[in-house]
């Protein structure tokens, strides 16, 4: 069996680094995506009014800025936020 060069084996560990850091990437993504959805629809959740309809936007002043919500359906909201102008 031939064994790489050391410059092939350079690249090739270079290569295997990079495919790990993008799998860790990936797992971290992947967590920050699901916190984001969590504490949306938990921020929505809280913001809407028990008897709010689907389709209901509600606005909230926090500061120099409003937040918005809106109930997509039973469990999921759209949150989101504007500066003052």
């Amino acid at each position: 069996m031939n064994e790489p060069t050391s410059e092939g084996k350079r690249h090739i560990e270079r290569w295997e680094r990079s495919l790990q850091e993008v799998r860790r990437l990936k797992r971290e993504l992947n967590k920050a995506e699901c916190e984001v959805s969590n504490s949306t629809n938990a921020l929505g959740k809280w913001l809407m009014p028990n008897d709010a309809r689907v389709g209901e936007v509600i606005g909230v002043w926090n500061g120099n800025e409003i937040i918005t919500a809106k109930k997509k359906d039973e469990n999921n909201y759209d949150v989101d936020k504007r500066k003052r102008a």
